[in-house]
């Protein structure tokens, strides 16, 4: 799989938009991707997506892939080098400068009139979110939902014609928190922030009450701040309780009462209704998923352990630093 599936050309990309519904597209040359007629429940695998017609074509941003809401799970060539070139687009920059406009094509950028972008795509780099919405705008096909049995199938079929060492780009989706770019960057986010107990406080709480469809980056970060709150009780993972003694942040009993209940509330709402928790699901990745949801609410309900945490807490501090006043123990 390339570094970035965005340079990938012929990579099939699922592009989620929202419920579990997926669109899908294939990488074409020049930062331009063929959008697929064709709007799933669950994911279809890459080698039944081209059996539909394009629905239109587009240029992209790949932040799309860096925040996971695009996924390649498969390649599919193209026969010839040009079928790989997008349609010409038109560039309409008459806003900027009177009678601009140009041809996007192969490449290249070529002087035009008004009247030879008539009828033409617009070039528009659309990210995860401009995507969802131009696929729901113009792909009019009712939404098939993808069965496990007709997934199982294609896979298998997808998996023999798959190059001898190419991995399923599915099986790279991980079950573990520490394992998304969306996880990623909540832990910068919370290195960079002073007051990291409410940045975990707001990610726990916006997740456990929230009503409406949790989103992969909202489902991603509560999942590893709830282990961040594990390990503040002396019961985390190797890769939370290394964060949690680098960061330095204590709490008090009652906080940390307070960040415990609400990890628990979260991990419940992902279980139930997360963006997460489908995406795991197509990949065929729920068994290890819940395993390891269920396995932090144990350690989240086990009596605090802060003596073995503190101790480590303790020694990264060097001597000197204590927790200051009415403080139990730190996070970080």
């Amino acid at each position: 799989m390339a570094k970035n599936p965005g340079n990938d050309i012929g990579a099939v990309i699922a592009l989620s938009i929202g419920k579990n519904r997926f669109g899908y597209g294939r990488i074409a040359d020049n930062i331009a991707m063929q959008v697929f007629d064709l709007v799933t429940i669950g994911i279809m695998p890459a080698s039944s997506v081209l059996e539909y017609p394009v629905a239109f074509w587009s240029s992209f941003l790949s932040a799309g892939f860096k925040n996971g809401r695009w996924k390649k799970i498969g390649h599919v060539p193209f026969k010839k080098r040009a079928d790989s070139f997008a349609p010409p687009f038109g560039i309409d920059n008459s806003h900027i400068q009177a009678g601009h406009y140009l041809i996007s094509h192969k490449r290249r950028l070529l002087p035009a009139t008004a009247k030879d972008i008539a009828g033409l795509e617009r070039e528009f780099f659309r990210d995860a979110d401009d995507m969802a919405t131009e696929i729901r705008r113009r792909v009019k096909r009712k939404p098939i939902r993808v069965t496990d049995a007709e997934a199982t199938r294609a896979s298998q079929r997808d998996a023999s014609r798959r190059p001898k060492g190419e991995v399923d780009d599915m099986r790279d989706w991980g079950s573990g928190p520490f394992e998304y770019d969306d996880a990623a960057d909540f832990l910068d986010s919370l290195e960079s922030t002073r007051d990291r107990c409410a940045l975990i406080r707001r990610t726990l709480r916006r997740a456990a009450i929230s009503r409406s469809y949790l989103e992969l980056p909202e489902s991603a970060s509560a999942w590893v701040a709830a282990e961040l709150v594990a390990a503040l009780r002396g019961a985390g993972l190797a890769a939370a309780k290394k964060r949690i003694v680098a960061d330095q942040l204590c709490l008090t009993r009652t906080e940390r009462k307070e960040l415990t209940e609400l990890a628990a509330a979260a991990l419940a709402r992902i279980a139930r209704d997360s963006e997460l928790l489908d995406l795991l699901t197509e990949a065929g990745q729920t068994t290890g998923f819940k395993r390891r949801l269920n396995d932090l609410r144990r350690r989240l309900s086990q009596p605090s352990n802060v003596k073995q945490h503190r101790a480590a807490a303790s020694k990264s501090r060097g001597p000197g630093r204590r927790p200051g006043p009415g403080r139990q123990d730190c996070l970080g």
